[in-house]
C-alpha cells in the first residue's frame, strides 16, 4: 500500500534547523505550507515577521526577507519560502 507524506525542512544556509514528516491524509497543502511559515517564523525577528505582513506605500506586499514570495516548482513538486533561513516542503510517496 502506498503512503504519502508531507516533509517540511527549515534550514538556515546548508543546516537543516527542523524536519517534519506528516501524512497527506493529515494536512492540505495549504496547511501545509502555512505550517512551514509557523516553523520558519520561529527563528526570525518580531520585526521581520511584522514586516511581512505590512503593506508598501503603493500598497502591495512590503518586500521582506520574511516570507517573500512562496515558489512552488511544479517539476519537482516543492515550495519553498524565505531566504535564509528558509523552508522547503516536499510531497513523498513511499510503499
Amino acid at each position: 500500500m502506498m503512503s504519502s507524506f508531507w516533509e517540511i525542512r527549515v534550514f538556515d544556509g546548508l543546516d537543516c534547523l527542523i524536519e517534519k514528516t506528516i501524512p497527506v491524509h493529515r494536512l492540505s497543502q495549504t496547511h501545509a505550507i502555512s505550517l512551514a511559515s509557523c516553523l520558519l517564523a520561529r527563528f526570525l525577528d518580531e520585526d521581520d515577521i511584522v514586516r511581512g505582513f505590512l503593506n508598501d506605500r503603493k500598497g502591495g506586499p512590503e518586500k521582506s526577507l520574511v516570507f517573500e514570495e512562496t515558489k512552488i516548482s511544479l517539476n519537482s513538486g516543492e515550495v519553498s519560502i524565505g531566504h535564509n533561513p528558509y523552508a522547503v516542503i516536499r510531497r513523498i510517496e513511499s510503499e
